[in-house]
């Protein structure tokens, strides 16, 4: 039980919020950036907050494609925006995190969007759910049938 909660725990885990700069009509200034950064990262509910530079995400994409370089050879620019990768202490703090995240700038001047799979990570709590009472159910019936 124990190795499948840990298991369950590990997958809840994948689920992050990315936070994307606006790229138009140009990036946001450096320390702002920086600062929505900073106020993220001081969050309780949050484990981790990490500035990807456009430069870094397209490092990402060649390494990621490496094997069909014709996806990125063709680009004349880098159209990848800065963002922030920011993974939680609770997974299922995701929405209200998320949400919390598109208040600190409600007129989008320095935001574009904040992603995290929302559907995915529903389905996935569903599931884990499901997956914990499941287990739950096999741990009381064991320790039940012995008195039957």
């Amino acid at each position: 039980m124990f190795t499948t909660d840990a298991l369950l725990k590990g997958v809840e885990q994948k689920v992050e919020i990315a936070v994307y700069f606006k790229t138009e009509p140009a990036d946001p200034a450096p320390e702002q950036m920086t600062a929505l950064q900073t106020e993220i990262a001081s969050w309780t509910e949050v484990k981790g907050c990490v500035f990807v530079s456009k430069e870094e995400a397209l490092e990402r994409i060649k390494e990621w494609y490496k094997d069909t370089p014709e996806v990125y050879e063709s680009l004349t620019s880098n159209p990848l925006p800065n963002s922030l990768e920011v993974s939680l202490i609770d997974p299922q703090a995701v929405h209200d995190v998320a949400a919390r995240i598109e208040a600190q700038d409600p007129e989008r001047t320095i935001l574009d969007e904040v992603r995290f799979g929302e559907k995915v990570a529903d389905k996935l709590f569903n599931l884990t759910s499901h997956l914990r009472n499941i287990m739950l159910g096999f741990i009381v019936l064991w320790a039940w049938w012995p008195y039957c």
